[in-house]
């Protein structure tokens, strides 16, 4: 296991409350890997498929093939019909997944004020009616386990910086 991450989160009414994120074992983080990928990549690729980007990316490289010089903005297309399909598809897969279950096993090595998240009555009273502290807290557990093997395929290089220029 590696070194604890330290980060401060806000509740839903602006509270903070710190959090130790530690990683899990390469064999546990890889096949939780294989499982969030089979979960949320359907969604993912409904909600994005048919949106549009052209101009240049952060390394200077234009997003599909297209010939423009660097320094130009990105012009990003989103279809949001398509985003609220492929949204509502990935809640229904983490709810056959298990739905908290699944949540609390992603958040299982993390503290939240010095409770761990594993244990269900922690984790009941620390998001009871603060699901965006939840939302956020799992978002930044997933960022600590893959973050560093995301940011190196080329796709998600181009996603993020279409992400930055939607603001």
């Amino acid at each position: 296991m590696r070194e604890a991450i330290t980060v401060e989160i806000n509740d839903d009414q602006g509270n903070p409350h710190t959090y130790v994120i530690t990683q899990r074992g390469a064999s546990e983080g890889f096949d939780l890997f294989g499982r969030l990928s089979k979960i949320l990549a359907p969604g993912i690729g409904k909600g994005i498929g048919n949106t549009k980007i052209t101009g240049v990316g952060e390394a200077g490289t234009a997003p599909h093939g297209a010939d423009q010089p660097p320094g130009d903005e990105l012009d990003v297309d989103l279809d949001l019909g398509a985003l609220g399909i492929g949204f509502g598809d990935v809640a229904a897969s983490i709810m056959a997944e298990g739905g908290a279950r699944f949540v609390q096993e992603i958040l299982k090595y993390s503290t939240r004020d010095g409770k761990l998240l594993s244990n269900k009555v922690a984790f009941d009273q620390a998001y009871q009616g603060n699901y965006g502290e939840l939302i956020e807290a799992t978002g930044r557990v997933l960022k600590a386990e893959y973050g560093g093997m995301l940011t190196r395929l080329p796709f998600v290089q181009q996603g993020m910086a279409a992400l930055k220029q939607l603001g």
